[in-house]
């Protein structure tokens, strides 16, 4: 189990790479799993890494690339979804991405975690319009791919209805988190308060904050609709 983490300690199972970012800091990768891994075990998933950051940037525009060689494609897409269009500032591979890796398999994406400030909770990607996770680090590269274009565009489309069922399982959540949310508001004064810098937004009660979170999904889902053909017809061109 690995996961993309700039903030890892000294004392932990981490190698960097600088295949993607050529800069003096790299992009570090902490293994979880094995702990006390040998160093024939790290040197082996570094490898690994090393080698499917270089094959994809070679990848080639509108062609098929086969990246299935290097990448479990349905669950990188599933990951992908989920992290896009929840807008998880975490997931641009800052923190919290995990994948497992098992020797002579491919890799596969998961498990997600770390939604705190994902669904325009961060104060400086709160809007609910625009890509995110599609700029990060290895998903510029995939986007180039003919295969993968195509497959991620149609997870959406089938899948619409199952982000739709969003909103309904916020409501049925609502209700078994009530009393939760009120002793966390009562140990943190979050709620009405902007002075916490991840809380851009104050509200008059529990009720407002989730039905403005189900607006904000509803105009993400909107805005992707409107957006998904980016890429399919020309290029993607990531600033």
């Amino acid at each position: 189990i690995v996961e993309a983490d700039a903030k890892y300690r000294s004392n932990e199972q981490v190698f960097i790479s600088k295949i993607i970012y050529d800069d003096s800091l790299g992009k570090a990768f902490r293994v979880h799993t094995p702990k006390n891994a040998s160093l024939e075990s790290l040197a082996t998933i570094e490898n690994f890494v090393l080698n499917f950051e270089r094959f994809i940037k070679k990848i080639e525009w509108q062609k098929n690339n086969n990246i299935e060689q290097w990448l479990d494609v349905d669950e990188y897409i599933k990951h992908y979804w989920i992290q896009e269009f929840s807008k998880n500032p975490d997931a641009v591979f800052y923190t919290s991405v995990y994948f497992v890796w098992v020797k002579d398999d491919v890799i596969k994406m998961g498990p997600v975690w770390d939604f705190d400030l994902s669904m325009g909770g961060h104060p400086t990607i709160y809007t609910s319009d625009k890509w995110h996770i599609r700029r990060a680090y290895w998903n510029p590269y995939l986007f180039q791919d003919s295969v993968y274009l195509y497959q991620n565009r149609k997870f959406w489309i089938e899948q619409k209805e199952s982000f739709l069922s969003v909103l309904n399982t916020a409501d049925s959540v609502k209700s078994v988190l009530q009393k939760a949310a009120e002793k966390n508001y009562k140990r943190w004064d979050i709620l009405e308060s902007t002075s916490c810098v991840y809380h851009n937004k104050a509200y008059q009660s529990y009720n407002e904050a989730v039905d403005d979170m189900k607006d904000w999904l509803q105009k993400r889902m909107l805005w992707i609709d409107e957006h998904i053909d980016d890429c399919f017809f020309e290029k993607c061109v990531f600033n």
